[in-house]
């Protein structure tokens, strides 16, 4: 299946969500797994070493509560363009499988702070907002608060030993955080419980305000689009299978 999407407008940092559901009465849905790869045309975009490929288990994806990964594209600076294209390959079986191809546009996938440089061009400033509250929480952190975080958040021993031994605790907890995806642009309202459990307050109102703002913003960009939408004849509440992630209750 071919899906080729043509909406440009869609703003960046939006998110492509995909449904998986298990038969809980088919025992080889146990078996199943889902392999994801990236590319580009021309190698545009690269992805980093260990993203290429991944392979997630069908089960642990659907009997977790709301799992999210993130692939990290790296921009080649000696190749103009835009589009990439993912793979998706759902096997039960290594002699089974099915494949899915969806093309997209890069204005639609997250783009790493390390690559905005490479971008032709000027780039929208909308990942500044999280680069700066991740470096003014950092700051804000004390040993002790990184420590009780740490736990909060369930790192394991050696994560809780880089924290316990970093010069810059707050810094390698964030980084943390941001690798396993526990927090993400739009995936914040964890790292703000988190910290009202450890009464962090001051800094949990930062975060909230961040949210409220993320929210505010995806409203009104939700609206000029289906605005556009309509001007355009489409009707207002076709479905891109395009979902903003937002206010998502993850840790």
């Amino acid at each position: 299946m071919l899906l080729s999407d043509n909406n440009t407008k869609l703003p960046l940092e939006q998110y492509s969500t995909i449904e998986l559901c298990r038969h809980p009465e088919r025992d080889e849905d146990d078996a199943g797994f889902l392999s994801v790869t990236v590319t580009s045309h021309n190698n545009t975009y690269v992805p980093d070493a260990d993203q290429a490929v991944k392979q997630f288990s069908i089960s642990h994806l659907c009997t977790a509560s709301r799992v999210f990964h993130q692939l990290r594209l790296q921009k080649n600076k000696e190749i103009d363009g835009d589009d990439v294209q993912v793979l998706l390959t759902f096997s039960q079986a290594e002699s089974t499988s099915t494949k899915i191809i969806m093309k997209a546009r890069i204005k639609d996938l997250i783009i790493s702070q390390e690559s905005e440089d490479f971008l032709i061009g000027s780039v929208p400033t909308a990942l500044e907002p999280y680069h700066e509250l991740k470096a003014k929480i950092s700051s804000m952190l004390e040993n002790y608060h990184c420590i009780q975080l740490a736990t909060y958040f369930d790192l394991t021993p050696a994560e809780e030993e880089r924290v316990k031994t970093d010069a810059l605790p707050g810094r390698i907890l964030m980084k943390i955080l941001d690798e396993r995806e526990m927090i993400m642009p739009r995936k914040m309202f964890g790292l703000y419980q988190g910290l009202k459990v450890c009464h962090l307050d001051k800094i949990a109102r930062l975060v909230f305000e961040y949210i409220e703002k993320n929210s505010n913003e995806t409203h009104q960009e939700k609206h000029e689009n289906e605005k556009d939408k309509c001007v355009k004849g489409i009707p207002g509440n076709a479905s891109f299978s395009q979902r903003p992630l937002q206010k998502r209750q993850v840790l």
